[in-house]
């Protein structure tokens, strides 16, 4: 069980840190739409309705959350 626990965290940990990719015209022809676009927050929201909050950033193609998880990022 632990094996597998250190295994889902380091499989979280490597996936968690790779950039937004652009879709390619195979999966674009397939109908899909990428949630994140890797520049900002378009088609994202935030639980209070707020403008984007100080502890919310968009770096190197990564949603980064530092200083507490409030308020909540939801996609629209």
């Amino acid at each position: 069980m632990v094996r597998l626990l250190v295994g889902f965290a380091v499989l979280v940990g490597v996936v968690s840190a790779l950039p937004a990719q652009e879709i390619s015209a195979e999966e674009k022809k397939d109908g899909f739409v990428s949630l994140f676009n890797g520049k900002d927050f378009t088609g994202w929201r935030f639980t209070d309705n707020s403008a984007t909050p100080a502890n919310w950033k968009v770096t190197d193609g990564l949603i980064k959350l530092s200083g507490g998880g409030k308020p909540h990022l939801a996609s629209q």
